[in-house]
């Protein structure tokens, strides 16, 4: 099952936008990253990266969907 399945439905409607910038918003910051300082674009450090933003915002979650968000935030451990 993919990734996004495995999402519950409420993370799908109310925090799609903000994984989706969160994700754009890192994918961003790598090509800057290529142009200005030279640094070859790297998956692993993109996800590093997307991974503590979005642990940022959970903050602003309550506590019964910051559980959903951990565990869905673990399916991406085995990647890169």
């Amino acid at each position: 099952m993919s990734i996004g399945r495995r999402l519950p439905k409420f993370l799908r409607r109310a925090w799609f936008m903000l994984i989706f910038i969160c994700a754009a918003w890192h994918i961003w910051k790598q090509r800057n990253d290529f142009i200005f300082d030279r640094n070859h674009p790297s998956s692993h450090w993109w996800l590093v990266n997307f991974k503590q933003d979005l642990l940022t915002h959970i903050l602003r979650v309550k506590e019964a969907n910051r559980i959903a968000i951990l565990e869905w935030l673990t399916l991406f451990n085995g990647i890169t």
